[in-house]
């Protein structure tokens, strides 16, 4: 009769209650997953952005160290074609050019090598 029919709706209650707090637990962890993967999705959008401002000095730093390179070439040239229109004895000039030559180089050389720590780090 009547307490049956109580006693089985008490039952589908109690079970609709236990499968509803089952169903909130769920979507509480479900929140904190996607909550978490919307954290990665902006620290990765912040990394490219950062990336992107190092590859954008990478670019500069290889075109300075190409015109470096460039330069310390030209210098090396005209010294040596300076050297050997000259005398025997190289004046202060021919010297001073050498020591800038070789100065161009050796910064030529430390942005190559900065470009490829910096090519290497990313």
């Amino acid at each position: 009769g009547i307490a049956a029919k109580r006693s089985d709706d008490q039952r589908r209650v109690g079970k609709y209650r236990k499968t509803v707090q089952q169903q909130e637990l769920i979507i509480q962890k479900l929140e904190g997953l996607l909550e978490a993967a919307m954290k990665d999705v902006r620290r990765a959008k912040a990394q490219e952005t950062e990336l992107g401002g190092l590859r954008s000095q990478l670019d500069k730093a290889q075109a300075d160290a190409t015109t470096a390179k460039a330069e310390a070439e030209r210098q090396r040239d005209s010294i040596k074609d300076a050297v050997q229109d000259a005398p025997a004895f190289a004046s202060e000039e021919q010297v001073k050019l050498l020591m800038r030559a070789e100065r161009a180089e050796r910064r030529s050389a430390a942005i190559e090598e900065e470009m490829t720590e910096m090519a290497r780090s990313n």
